[in-house]
């Protein structure tokens, strides 16, 4: 990065390399192009020369100038904040530490020029700046661990070249300045020189050099610099293999690539190349699919000329090698050509009808997650074996081939035809599955040696070991053995004895392991999600990465926010900021260590807002290093647990979450709360049965794991913003307070104040419901309320109900109150605060049905001065005061639901007199005759009780009017209308009002089924006459049929007089 910082006198030009984070600056009189061409050409003399530089879009970068001497140098230029999303925040964090370091110096550092100053700074950061991730300051990575720039020591100018030690120049070779951009044939086309303009050395002579590079730590080999190469070796270096590592204070560059010597030992077929793919002896593979009488189609796409010629002399390659051959066959997919970086072309089929139609197997394929805590952290030497076209290795039935066939076009003759696989198909669902287990049997053949570890992923071998020259051997032994059965390696790929190697995306060495750089850059270059797709997408790469982002669930807790949304998802300012914090961490993710099997791990865990995080580590050197960094969204349910109760919860879903890197070896678990005395104690009131058991299983009954009450800080608590100030605390007393609506709430009998006894009955007698409840004075035995509530009220609405009315009676006062429903006397002292605090939601996330009701409640809970709600068994027999008070407050509440008086919310109709006279016609008047109907004088038609029969339209009209003020259900609208008017089918009038109201349809979640226009159900004993293929299938899901859930449901579709049909699946 560059960009320009004005500070003191002059203009200070900085550069960051972000792979290693060293940092060159210089001064200079203004922040002109030219000015920032010359500090480049100081900073490629120090750095090295980039592949891509990134800057931001002021004048200084933009010009035409500065784009022509980055051409130059053959460095690709981008600009904008897009290009570099983290970039900006880096330079920014190295200003600010050359600012501060700047600060710091006082004294003579003072007095001294800029540039003097700046290099003190310079050498502080460069050098000095170490941390627990990295061990090295940022100048030893850059030139020990960045593969990029690999080269002991420039050229020397005028030197006649040395002997070549058997790799002489080829008497053909052509001699090109400098700068000249013609490719060698030696070493290839190579970038610019160190110098853009001027030639170092004689036109038209090679430039010599003698460095000496030790080859495997031991011998060594010159080698000549020709022209057209990088003066500066950083080309030179990549193509060589050659690293360069400090050693006993000098910079010696090491060869560790594949040499003559170990190439000799292997078995040249094992090899990859053309006319050489292998393939295994093994049984051949079926393939089974869904509906096999019908057959896959999908049509071929447009290919371009050019993706049809680079695509031949693939195709003819693998017809020659026999992996396909010509066929006819009844399915078809289609083929994609995927141009390479090299300008090659790769064949891909796009296989997503057969993956969908596959009756695939049990996947067995290992988790890379748990696949690379087995590599021992003391190995520190490491091979990586890329198998090439691995599942071409394993042959296919020859009744499955068919299923894989595609269409091929020849671009010179236009001849079509359909080719077959006769190996397993790259893009097939199954085919890492099928390859991974076919590997691993013969890998068990394969005698391992003693201290080498060998792991499989799929395609990819790890071997790993503590000494060079054992894991030199045993990866030579490997390939000689692959090579024998018959699979074929990648010779470019083939990292050979490393230190460190790429494997599955991380950068494996000695007792750690981090991401690829690659892979962060490939995240933090995508920008803002727009749809659903794309944060589902973004959410799967930043996944892979979670084990290294602290607070990684309460980070991208917004992302699975947004996918509740509707369709089409809002992006606001603060979903970029969010997203650039997490972009932010991601690039500045530490490099964790290895796990050890030998050593304890400890776990510490902190829950804060629902969401548990953790910090497993391990002690190397008398220092705890992170292993993992775990955190995990609680399940709606324990959100609303007092915290302390959730920490058993998070606890759990933790440990369960290290066992993954652990595999069973001893765990210390820390955290500041006293799991195992509030699991003891406390954990029955708030889980169910099944929680319990299994929470002790996994926190209590495990031999290999330790709980920990840790009073100080842990790393845990540093996860999710500042930690709180309540360290110590009484988790029994804290789970007591924050259970209560208000503190003073007993579950005991006061010794003094008013005694309430509460009820409610809800009961059918004579085929209706009848509800009710009571409030009964416990000293004088005496009602002090009792109504009638509507017919459609429960029993536990009943209970509730009185229980309200009882607290409002003792506002401002002191009392106790009895009832006899555990439910009533849950939701004041548990369930109330849970369902507040969880958002009114059930243990199902869905809404609680009393919702309203129990919201008046705990605010009611606050009017009386002191208040005790006790339970009381229903049902005695017996003569004490809490039996008798409880029975009469059932017999009351029972009276009042056969007796009393229902309540009746006022719901105000229209006026007799201002209602049209309804029209009826001739049959509808002999219906109005059957029920009791007589038409009076004014035309009206009236029952013998008076009330006045309307048509279905008039009737249509009231209960709309009706319903847009409750917004009652069909049952409720037809008794409030019936009180007053009468009307032949008003209970179909009544439920096509209450479906039409779109309020109802979004409160209540049942599914209405309704037949698609165009669409016509049909008797399922109803015979189906035959048609034509069907032009959409609709699958209809059968509600009421419970006993017999698959039984089919027939549907026609007359649309383009076509019928379809549809099974339940």
């Amino acid at each position: 990065m560059s960009c320009t910082y004005p500070n003191l006198v002059k203009y200070m030009h900085v550069s960051v390399d972000t792979f290693s984070g060293a940092v060159y600056a210089s001064t200079h009189t203004g922040e002109k192009a030219t000015d920032a061409q010359k500090h480049l050409v100081q900073a490629f003399s120090m750095l090295g020369i980039p592949k891509v530089i990134k800057t931001d879009n002021r004048p200084t970068y933009a010009s035409k100038a500065f784009d022509e001497f980055l051409q130059q140098w053959g460095v690709e230029h981008k600009k904008g904040i897009p290009y570099s999303p983290t970039g900006q925040a880096m330079i920014e964090r190295i200003h600010q530490s050359l600012k501060r370091v700047l600060e710091q110096q006082g004294g003579d550092s003072r007095v001294l020029a800029p540039q003097l100053w700046f290099c003190k700074a310079l050498f502080t950061v460069n050098f000095l700046n170490c941390s627990f991730e990295n061990l090295n300051p940022p100048v030893v990575r850059h030139f020990s661990q960045n593969v990029s720039l690999r080269l002991r020591e420039h050229p020397h100018h005028g030197e006649k070249p040395r002997d070549m030690g058997g790799c002489p120049i080829p008497k053909n070779a052509d001699v090109h300045p400098v700068t000249s951009g013609n490719p060698h044939p030696v070493f290839g086309s190579m970038d610019c020189p160190s110098t853009p303009k001027e030639r170092m050395g004689n036109p038209g002579q090679c430039i010599e050099a003698r460095p000496s590079l030790y080859v495997n730590g031991s011998s060594s080999q010159p080698f000549v610099d020709l022209p057209g190469s990088n003066l500066l070796g950083r080309d030179l270096q990549v193509k060589l293999g050659i690293e360069v590592i400090p050693e006993d204070g000098k910079m010696t560059a090491k060869v560790l690539k594949l040499g003559r010597e170990d190439e000799e030992k292997i078995n040249k077929e094992v090899w990859a190349g053309e006319g050489n793919r292998g393939g295994l002896n093994s049984d051949p593979i079926s393939v089974t699919i869904e509906r096999e009488d019908c057959p896959i189609r999908v049509h071929q796409y447009p290919i371009s000329s050019e993706g049809r010629e680079g695509l031949k002399p693939v195709i003819e390659g693998l017809i020659k090698d026999g992996t396909l051959e010509p066929c006819m066959s009844p399915h078809n997919t289609p083929i994609l050509p995927v141009k390479k970086p090299d300008g090659s072309y790769r064949l891909v089929q796009d296989l997503r009808e057969v993956n969908k139609r596959t009756r695939s197997r049990y996947p067995v394929v290992p988790n890379p997650y748990t696949r690379l805590s087995k590599v021992p952290p003391q190995h520190q030497w490491f091979s990586v074996v890329d198998l090439k076209d691995a599942f071409w290795a394993c042959p296919l039935a020859k009744e499955s081939r068919d299923i894989f066939a595609f269409e091929w076009e020849d671009p010179k003759t236009g001849r079509k035809q359909q080719l077959r696989w006769k190996k397993l198909p790259q893009g097939f669902m199954e085919s890492p599955n099928l390859f991974g287990q076919a590997l691993e049997k013969i890998l068990q053949a394969f005698s391992t040696p003693p201290r080498i570890q060998i792991i499989q992923y799929v395609d990819d071998l790890l071997l790993s070991g503590e000494v060079e020259v054992e894991v030199r051997e045993a990866t030579i032994k490997l390939l000689n053995f692959l090579g024998e059965k018959g699979l074929r390696v990648s010779k470019g790929k083939l990292q050979f004895v490393e230190p460190e190697v790429k494997y599955l995306g991380h950068l494996i060495s000695k007792g750690s392991r981090r991401l690829n750089p690659e892979r962060i850059a490939g995240i933090l270059s995508l920008p803002p999600p727009s749809s659903k797709r794309e944060i589902r997408k973004l959410l799967g790469l930043l996944g892979y990465c979670r084990l290294w982002i602290e607070g990684y669930t309460q980070a991208v807790k917004f992302f699975y926010e947004k996918l509740t949304e509707g369709d089409n998802i809002k992006w606001t300012k603060e979903d970029d900021d969010k997203l650039e914090k997490l972009k932010l961490k991601l690039a500045s993710i530490p490099a964790l260590s290895l796990p050890s099997l030998e050593k304890p791990f400890h776990l510490y865990v902190n829950v804060e807002k629902g969401v548990a995080h953790g910090v497993l580590v391990q002690e190397w050197g008398g220092v705890k290093r992170p292993v993992a960094y775990l955190s995990k969204m609680l399940d709606p349910v324990s959100h609303g647990w007092p915290v302390c109760i959730q920490a058993i919860a998070a606890t759990a879903i933790l440990v369960e979450e290290s066992c993954k890197l652990t595999f069973g070896g001893k765990l210390i678990v820390c955290t500041p709360h006293a799991v195992r005395n509030v699991l003891n104690q406390k954990a029955e009131k708030w889980l169910t049965d099944s929680r319990i058991l299994k929470y002790e299983a996994i926190l209590i009954d495990s031999d290999d794991l330790t709980l920990e009450v840790n009073r100080s800080l842990n790393p845990a608590q540093f996860l999710y913003g500042e930690p709180s100030d309540n360290l110590i605390h009484n988790c029994l007393e804290i789970i007591q307070y924050q259970t209560k609506v208000r503190g003073d709430l007993e579950e005991q009998a006061l010794s003094e104040g008013e005694i309430i006894y509460v009820d409610g009955s809800s009961r059918c007698l004579q085929g209706k419901r009848m509800s009710g409840y009571a409030v009964v004075d416990g000293k004088n035995m005496q009602t002090i309320e009792k109504e009638k509530l509507p017919s459609n009220r429960s029993a536990q609405t009943c209970e509730l109900y009185a229980l309200k009315k009882a607290l409002e009676y003792l506002a401002h006062k002191k009392g106790t109150i009895y009832t006899d429903s555990r439910y009533a006397f849950g939701v004041v002292h548990t369930s109330g605060k849970i369902w507040e605090e969880r958002g009114l939601l059930n243990s199902r996330g869905k809404g609680l049905v009393h919702e309203g009701l129990i919201l008046e409640i705990l605010e009611a809970l606050k009017l009386p001065e002191e208040i005790a709600i006790v339970h009381i068994k229903g049902h005695q027999r017996g003569v004490t005061p809490e039996i008798r008070g409880n029975d009469l407050a059932d017999q009351e509440a029972k009276d009042a639901a056969e007796n009393g008086a229902e309540r009746v919310m006022l719901i105000l109709t229209p006026n007799e007199e201002k209602l049209e006279i309804p029209k009826f016609s001739e049959a509808e008047k002999k219906e109005l005759n059957k029920i009791g109907g007589e038409q009076a004088e004014s035309g009206k038609w009236k029952l013998p009780d008076g009330r006045q029969l309307l048509n279905k339209i008039l009737a249509r009209k009231i209960l709309e009017d009706m319903h847009q003020k409750t917004h009652w259900g069909t049952e409720a609208l037809c008794d409030h209308f019936l009180r007053n008017y009468g009307c032949i089918g008003i209970f179909g009038v009544a439920k096509q009002v209450t479906k039409k109201c779109i309020t109802c349809q979004r409160i209540n979640k049942k599914l209405i089924t309704s037949v698609v226009q165009g669409m016509q159900l049909v008797n399922i004993d109803q015979k189906l006459p035959t048609t034509t293929t069907p032009q959409r299938i609709m699958v209809l899901k059968k509600q009421n049929n419970i006993e017999d859930p698959f039984k089919e449901v027939r549907l026609i579709c007359e649309k383009n007089e076509r019928i379809m049909k549809a099974r339940k699946q």
